[in-house]
């Protein structure tokens, strides 16, 4: 769909320009400060994106997904602009913590709209593409920021915010919440009624829980990965290289395990995705040698692609329409608790030895694995929600239940 289009873009863009979190240390450390300071920011950036990402799932509720997406960008461009000519560790500081706040803000109400535009059995494909906007973005970004951070720190900053703008700017042209209504009967499967509070909600907060865990997993790549490259003496430029390839199947591979994962009961390619994950390690506990450290890059590449847009698609699928923006906040805060406490704990246990990493790893796999099984074996392939929807919404209950939604509809068509 055209709206769709317009969202891919702006994420693309977004995502290509997002430098001053990604490299903040390298932006810190060009402006002198001090090695303890920049742990600090580090910290209190990871802490306060988990709270934007928590945040954006209430804003939401309250504001819809257009004007949370707005809000959240418009603000960004001005924190981020704002960052140039702060000099002192302390306004600078709060400026990164404002920023890292709203950067995450935005991505329950993307991926709400996600969910909106997509047509009926047809979500895989879509978050396979908004994961693919935002793979090729994170390709195509650290080259650019590279080229700016030798060169001007204030321009870096400056195409950031712009991107920020641009992004803003492509929210404004998606339609509201109530042009869009969201159907309850179209993902989800017969005979669930979603809670109304998400606390209440066992099997969602599990998945949640398996999310987390995987993504501690991932980002071991971070943490003790480069280590052992370190110690075994393996030339670094090997390491960009296996990232690179990490990168390029996530863009050249996403459609087509999309394709293949939507023929499956959700649970049987998320908790392949797991095993994938804990098994990537689990080979380094035989040896480091290069054949094996590039299946340990391939398993937890594909683990990757498969889990992203799907966890995406569980949210949707579990929650009502009121309650879409708070399920996909909640996933998103699993997802980034789990990207920002997985290096720290693999760097911890490597100091005690590198075995206790990888058995570590495995364990988690497997645990993860299982509960992806228990809290998603109630749920359809995704293939198949195209066929219930159209029988759901044939039922005398349906009608009558989206008949009011009809309604409002026509209303809010009527007064714009």
């Amino acid at each position: 769909p055209a709206s769709m289009r317009v969202l891919l873009a702006g994420i693309f863009v977004n995502r290509a320009g997002g430098f001053t979190i990604s490299f903040l240390a390298l932006i810190l450390a060009i402006r002198h400060y001090p090695t303890g300071e920049i742990g600090v920011a580090l910290v209190l950036s990871a802490v306060c994106g988990i709270a934007g990402t928590s945040a954006g799932g209430v804003l939401v509720s309250w504001l819809g997904s257009r004007w949370t997406l707005f809000l959240a960008m418009t603000a960004s461009a001005v924190f981020t602009a704002a960052l140039i000519p702060a000099r002192s560790f302390q306004a600078a500081i709060v400026i990164i913590c404002l920023i890292s706040v709203v950067n995450r803000a935005y991505l329950p109400a993307s991926a709400t709209t996600v969910a909106r535009l997509s047509p009926p059995g047809e979500r895989v494909q879509m978050y396979a593409l908004y994961q693919l906007s935002l793979n090729t973005g994170a390709v195509i970004g650290p080259a650019i920021a590279g080229f700016l951070l030798t060169r001007s720190l204030t321009a870096l900053l400056l195409i950031d915010a712009a991107t920020s703008v641009c992004f803003a700017l492509a929210g404004l042209r998606l339609p509201a919440d109530a042009q869009v209504p969201l159907a309850e009967s179209q993902d989800a499967p017969p005979r669930r009624q979603p809670p109304s509070r998400i606390r209440d909600d066992w099997k969602y907060l599990l998945f949640c829980v398996a999310v987390g865990l995987v993504f501690v997993i991932y980002r071991q790549s971070s943490g003790p990965l480069p280590l052992i490259f370190k110690a075994h003496h393996y030339n670094l430029e090997l390491l960009g290289y296996l990232f690179s390839g990490s990168a390029i199947a996530g863009i050249v591979l996403t459609m087509p395990l999309s394709h293949l994962a939507r023929r499956f009961p959700l649970w049987v390619p998320l908790a392949a995705s797991a095993l994938l994950f804990g098994g990537a390690y689990i080979l380094l506990l035989f040896d480091f040698s290069l054949p094996f450290l590039i299946a340990n890059f391939a398993m937890w590449t594909i683990g990757d692609i498969i889990l992203c847009p799907l966890g995406m698609l569980v949210a949707s699928m579990m929650s009502a329409p009121r309650t879409q923006g708070a399920y996909q906040s909640a996933y998103s805060v699993a997802f980034t608790a789990g990207v920002a406490s997985g290096p720290s704990i693999g760097v911890f246990l490597y100091s005690a030895g590198a075995s206790f990493v990888w058995w570590g790893a495995g364990l988690l796999g497997v645990m993860a694995a299982g509960m992806f099984f228990v809290s998603l074996r109630h749920l359809p392939r995704p293939d198949s929600a195209a066929g219930s929807s159209a029988k759901g919404c044939c039922s005398p209950a349906a009608t009558a239940q989206q008949a009011p939604d009809r309604a409002g509809h026509d209303r809010s068509v009527a007064a714009n």
